[in-house]
């Protein structure tokens, strides 16, 4: 289903359930920054699991696995270590 057709579902549900007099709640999710806490191992282990095409699989993994990255402040005087990224998306 389409994003609008979600909304519009859901719009139409709770429009219902006002004109019946029903009580109506809602919980809400911000899924914003939700792909910087992906796990890559668990990520990769799902597409398995769910039986993604080999090249998808194969190409998720090459993208996630052995990336790294650092810190870098005040122009360059000040960096970090790199580091393996494990989690979010590059």
């Amino acid at each position: 289903m389409s994003t609008e057709s979600a909304v519009y579902n859901l719009i139409s549900e709770i429009l219902n359930a006002l004109n019946n007099r029903n009580l109506v709640g809602g919980i809400y999710c911000d899924l914003r920054k939700a792909f910087d806490c992906v796990n890559h191992g668990i990520l990769l282990y799902k597409q398995q699991f769910y039986d993604f095409r080999n090249n998808v699989y194969k190409l998720s993994k090459s993208y996630l696995e052995n990336r790294y990255q650092r810190v870098i402040l005040d122009d360059g005087q000040h960096k970090s270590s790199w580091r393996v990224i494990e989690h979010g998306v590059p």
